[in-house]
């Protein structure tokens, strides 16, 4: 039972097999050399194979059918099934394509003297008549009804401009005092005989012809700036105690 079972199935697969068509073939360059992932495409079925690293290929068929060979690089190949393909591998032989550059025509051929030759190599005659047209309309002087204001567009005032009025100063001279006090410590005017109470005088007597509107006005003063006060401070301490 089993051997007519097995029988059964050969004879099966064996007509299928006759149904079904291959050829089997390889694809090469002209140079010989073997062709690996070109494309079989049968047209009427659309099936697609690719051909093996050697080259070969197999790809089901029915007479009379069309298959493309197609390959970066060479031209494509279309092939007639006969049925003579069917008893022995197809050859293909693929021409690879031309590379088409464009013509460059030389208008002027160098001679090798330079100072003669860049004269040939500069703009066309066309374009330079272009650009000094371009440089002749740059140079041209605005017409003035084109550069007066149109109604409705704002206009810069001409004249002095207004006044905002005075600014007003971050530090008043008392604050500037007090600042002073704080930096310099209650333990430097005691040292040069200043009480704390006649602080704010002694500062006043000191720094008397000093300029320091720039510190009101700004509310600090820089690090040279209060070195400059502190010299002030101790020249003019013995002058304010004979002053008293």
């Amino acid at each position: 039972m089993k051997i007519q079972l097995s029988l059964l199935v050969f004879f099966l697969f064996f007509i299928n097999f006759q149904a079904q068509q291959y050829i089997f073939g390889n694809v090469s360059a002209e140079s010989g050399e073997m062709i690996s992932g070109a494309e079989i495409v049968n047209i009427r079925s659309g099936q697609k194979y690719l051909t093996d690293h050697s080259g070969n290929f197999m790809i089901e068929v029915e007479a009379k059918d069309e298959i493309r060979i197609a390959k970066e690089g060479f031209e494509r190949q279309i092939i007639h099934i006969k049925s003579t393909n069917f008893s022995k591998p197809v050859s293909i032989v693929l021409v690879k394509s031309e590379i088409l550059i464009e013509e460059v025509n030389l208008v002027y051929k160098p001679t090798g003297n330079l100072k003669q030759d860049v004269k040939h190599y500069g703009d066309s005659r066309k374009l330079a008549a272009k650009k000094g047209e371009l440089m002749d309309y740059i140079q041209q002087r605005s017409d003035p009804t084109i550069m007066a204001s149109q109604p409705g567009e704002f206009v810069q005032p001409v004249g002095p401009g207004f006044s905002i009025g005075k600014v007003k100063n971050k530090w008043d001279k008392i604050e500037f005092y007090r600042s002073l006090v704080t930096d310099l410590g209650a333990a430097y005017f005691a040292e040069i005989n200043i009480r704390r109470e006649e602080t704010d005088a002694f500062l006043n007597f000191a720094l008397q012809n000093f300029d320091f509107s720039n510190i009101l006005k700004y509310g600090y003063y820089t690090p040279s700036e209060l070195m400059k006060i502190q010299m002030l401070i101790e020249e003019k301490s013995k002058a304010y105690k004979n002053a008293k």
